[in-house]
């Protein structure tokens, strides 16, 4: 009889296989735009995964991979604005060339703040770390380096940092450099507090593994990766939900017959059609962000201790190889799946190599 982290291991090996078959290598030179010299030391790597690579003197990298996805690759360096290539697999040139950063003295409101910088830090690591025992464990390595502040008028708490921020999760084993674009908490008036606030933001994301070989780390990222959205959307995709426990309902009662009829499947070249078989009972024009969802279900693992509400706003989405979204705006995940943050990510790319 095998065990549950056994039956796991053979279905990741079973993804890994499957990618190992069209390995390609992503290579390339970075040279800086105004004087056509190699760029040394840029981090270039495939958004939100563990692949990546350093530029070395002649600025060139190489990166191999064992699945093509749909994922962007980005060229970073402290001195120079950052390059993304949307689809490396299709459209990536031998050169790139990458403009030196420009800054910018931006205008300065003095604003008198209701909360001291330490309290805006502690709510900062709790909404953008998570409360779980495994972002307990994180260490963000460079917190002198980020700027807070609190507008006492809309109540929103925006965050920036001109370098990326650096997370050492000892749990999972990851050092996480995360380059926060924008960050916005929004809370209601009652302050940073007392209240869960609206989070916006946009960020890249880096993982360097310093764990690969540790077999108690490597079951930490199992039992963190299993009920992840990244595990359902996978699971999705290759016809196991059942087999990964997974239990699907509408608002009133769990169905088993929704797991093989509400999802529809079919292969799009290097994606997976999923076409939602929405039933009237389940649509809801309830508004989230302004924008009207078409239908939900909820989601439910481990005897109803991980319950997930998902909000679909379209009837048919894309999934790649790597079990991620072409647009990942077409689903909202709420509840557990929705309560993850970054102490509890693993690269997107976990699992498959």
């Amino acid at each position: 009889m095998l065990s549950r982290f056994e039956i796991m291991q053979k279905i990741l090996l079973l993804w890994c296989i499957a990618g190992n078959l069209s390995a390609q290598i992503l290579t390339g030179i970075v040279l800086n735009t105004e004087n056509r010299e190699p760029v040394i030391g840029a981090h270039v790597y495939l958004e939100g995964s563990s692949l990546f690579d350093v530029t070395n003197a002649d600025g060139r990298f190489e990166i191999v991979v064992h699945s093509v996805v749909n994922v962007p690759l980005v060229i970073s360096h402290i001195t120079c604005q950052p390059a993304i290539i949307p689809n490396p697999f299709t459209s990536l040139p031998d050169t790139i060339f990458v403009k030196e950063q420009e800054y910018l003295l931006s205008e300065i409101v003095v604003q008198a703040s209701k909360y001291t910088r330490q309290e805006m830090l502690r709510v900062f690591r709790r909404i953008f770390l998570g409360t779980s025992s495994t972002a307990a464990s994180c260490v963000i390595e460079n917190e002198d380096k980020i700027e807070l502040w609190y507008n006492n008028l809309t109540f929103t708490l925006s965050v920036e940092c001109d370098v990326p921020i650096s997370i050492h999760n000892r749990y999972l084993g990851y050092r996480l450099y995360v380059t926060l674009i924008d960050f916005e908490a929004e809370f209601s008036n009652r302050g940073i507090k007392a209240t869960e606030p609206v989070i916006k933001y946009q960020c890249s994301i880096i993982f360097e593994d310093l764990a690969s070989d540790n077999r108690r780390i490597a079951g930490r990222r199992m039992n963190t990766f299993i009920g992840s959205s990244s595990h359902f959307l996978r699971a999705l995709t290759n016809n196991t939900l059942d087999q990964s426990g997974y239990e699907l309902f509408d608002s009133d009662e769990k169905d088993a017959n929704l797991l093989t009829s509400c999802f529809t499947l079919t292969d799009a070249e290097d994606f997976t059609k999923v076409v939602i078989n929405i039933d009237p009972n389940l649509q809801s024009q309830t508004l989230y962000f302004g924008y009207p969802s078409l239908g939900r279900l909820y989601a439910s693992r481990n005897k109803g201790a991980e319950t997930t509400e998902i909000v679909f706003f379209t009837t048919t989405f894309y999934i790649n190889a790597w079990g991620l979204l072409s647009q990942p705006n077409d689903l909202l995940f709420i509840g557990h799946m929705g309560s993850l943050r970054f102490g509890d990510r693993l690269p997107v790319n976990y699992g498959i190599e």
